[in-house]
């Protein structure tokens, strides 16, 4: 199952205390395809309230863009700390990165057994019966190709509103607004995040790399 796997080392400690290190880490894997994001605890980040609120933000915008998010402690206090934290947090978490391992295979059934929409390709079709629709899961899966048929889950986004002009950038702008943007030379579609600079398209296949990109949804 695709998955991240968050951690920072004593030397990236150097020069940057626990949570900035962490932060750069956790903005980035906002915008990977991976729907399961982990987090291993450094034992410098502590343990109390703070870094369990500082956990919860996270969880929280992980959430709305369909990932689920797991810690991992450091240490035995951070352990204690993350079993006492408050329900309503609703912290996610495992004892070792083992216990994680052997979570992701307890997860891999709930994709496989996923009923997805069909499209058949175009020749095999008669005067096509509609589609089967269901709820995705709550973990997202964007495509998987199966010999001739393409099973695919749709996420449901937040439709543009028709009558505001597109919201476009530059390469090398700082981003504004948080959300899903196209390049606007082949189309690609990837998450830029509020604070990011934007990049070259990254696409092997386009022709006109350093167009900029163009507002697709905002995504909070």
């Amino acid at each position: 199952m695709y998955h991240v796997l968050i951690s920072v080392s004593d030397e990236e400690l150097q020069n940057k205390t626990p949570i900035a290190a962490f932060n750069e880490k956790l903005r980035r894997a906002m915008s990977e395809q991976a729907h399961i994001i982990a987090i291993s605890l450094h034992p410098e980040l502590g343990c109390g309230s703070e870094m369990l609120e500082w956990l919860e933000t996270w969880q929280d915008k992980f959430l709305k863009v369909n990932k689920q998010f797991y810690i991992i402690p450091g240490n035995v206090n951070q352990m204690e700390c993350l079993e006492v934290s408050h329900p309503d947090q609703e912290l996610k978490y495992v004892a070792s990165i083992e216990d994680f391992e052997t979570l992701l295979v307890s997860l891999a059934p709930e994709v496989s057994e996923a009923v997805l929409e069909v499209k058949m390709p175009q020749e095999a079709l008669s005067p096509a019966p509609l589609p089967q629709k269901i709820e995705p899961p709550k973990t997202a899966i964007q495509a998987v190709d199966a010999d001739s048929a393409i099973f695919e889950v749709k996420i449901a986004k937040e439709a543009p509103d028709p009558s505001a002009p597109p919201i476009l950038m530059d390469i090398s702008q700082i981003v504004e607004t948080s959300g899903e943007y196209k390049c606007r030379g082949c189309s690609a579609s990837r998450m830029w995040l509020k604070g990011d600079i934007t990049t070259d398209c990254t696409n092997p296949e386009c022709t006109d790399t350093d167009s900029g990109w163009e507002m697709t949804y905002e995504l909070f």
